[in-house]
């Protein structure tokens, strides 16, 4: 396909002339919107809807072997992404807005976006912190459900969400968030400055892993070393505040 954003252009004039008073905002973001796309990139986009009838324009296709993936975020969901609860972060910061119903429609998202900026900023350091604890939080009850498994498939699906809870953890530990869907995120957190003892051979198990019961081990050890990690951190803050 020579030219990807033709589709862009489509389904912004299908806004324009279908869903003009439904449709907030739409915006691109991935590796299209920050420039490191190849031949086999999706291209991956979102839309705000305004109204129920907004929600209509979901839609999956692929043309010439490219997917693509067009889904609501409603603004009650982008709120809860800007308060660190919900781990999409970089389809709002690294997000390339093509069409706005209003000005106020793309001031409010524009200063969402600035919001976040900011939230990852090193004097927000501890508040990071108190959102990777409950990360790591959520990452203890995905052991409790692996431990209770005694089907491989169902501790597997758990170990990904127990895995995605700790890799979450660990961006907040380094000031940061993943660019990447979580699925690719796993490279990218090897090269965080910070990583609890053990990381990558933990994750790799865990992963890899066909046993429960070393499956349960692994992911026992990367929780306590990320909350050690947590710990140190907050130390260090606390020492600084009483310099």
């Amino acid at each position: 396909m020579k030219d990807i954003f033709r589709i862009i252009e489509i389904i912004k004039k299908k806004i324009e002339d279908n869903y003009a008073d439904d449709v907030a905002i739409f915006a691109y973001y991935g590796s299209y919107a920050t420039g490191h796309q190849d031949e086999l990139s999706d291209l991956d986009f979102f839309f705000i809807p305004k109204s129920d009838r907004g929600r209509e324009l979901n839609i999956q296709f692929i043309i010439d072997g490219i997917g693509f993936d067009l889904f609501p975020i409603p603004w009650e969901r982008i709120a809860r992404i800007a308060a660190l609860e919900q781990p999409l972060t970089a389809v709002i910061t690294k997000s390339v807005v093509v069409y706005s119903a209003t000005d106020n429609d793309l001031t409010k998202f524009n200063s969402i976006k600035e919001k976040l900026d900011r939230l990852f900023h090193k004097d927000n350091s501890e508040y990071l912190l108190v959102r990777a604890t409950e990360y790591i939080n959520s990452a203890i009850v995905n052991l409790y459900n692996i431990e209770t498994h005694s089907d491989l498939s169902a501790a597997k699906i758990e170990s990904e969400k127990l895995l995605s809870s700790v890799l979450l953890a660990t961006a907040l530990i380094n000031n940061t968030y993943f660019s990447r869907t979580i699925g690719m995120s796993v490279q990218e957190s090897l090269k965080l400055e910070f990583l609890p003892a053990d990381y990558e051979s933990l994750v790799f198990k865990i992963i890899e892993s066909n046993s429960i019961a070393e499956i349960v081990e692994s992911s026992r050890t990367l929780i306590k070393n990320t909350r050690l990690l947590v710990l140190e951190k907050k130390n260090v803050y606390c020492r600084h505040r009483t310099i």
